[in-house]
């Protein structure tokens, strides 16, 4: 039998618990109930933070979720700065080659498409294509 420290514990608490938000979030969006929603990926983000720390993957990917959540409302000047601390995180983390990268770069593309900016949008889709291609091959649909 495993003996778990109380850090390990709690960590381990707190992924179930983030796992239980991120349905949430699923189904209010799904109901059309935006403002909580956003409200629980708040609250999921900064879970994250301190279960993770600032230069941990999953931050990022929560912080790439809040992004979206902005995008999806329209509220680009908030969803912007998100993306970029996402984008630099998981570089950081995992190099700019990493699958998980080319996911936060397309959510910024993908922000940059519904802002209209799409002389900005292009060149980074583009990079999102030769980094997935390069992870997983020209086979992968």
């Amino acid at each position: 039998m495993e003996c778990f420290s109380g850090e390990r514990y709690m960590m381990v608490a707190n992924q179930d618990t983030l796992a239980e938000l991120n349905l949430l979030v699923i189904r209010l969006y799904q109901q059309g109930k935006y403002k909580e929603a956003l409200r629980i990926v708040h609250q999921s983000a900064h879970l994250t933070k301190d279960t993770f720390g600032e230069d941990h993957p999953d931050y990022a990917e929560s912080l790439n979720n809040l992004a979206l959540m902005y995008d999806s409302l329209g509220v680009y000047e908030k969803a912007e700065p998100l993306c970029m601390q996402a984008l630099h995180t998981r570089k950081k983390a995992l190099g700019d080659e990493h699958p998980d990268y080319a996911e936060s770069l397309n959510s910024l593309t993908g922000l940059y498409y519904s802002m209209g900016a799409y002389e900005k949008a292009e060149p980074l889709y583009l990079q999102v294509l030769q980094i997935r291609q390069k992870a997983w091959g020209d086979d992968q649909p």
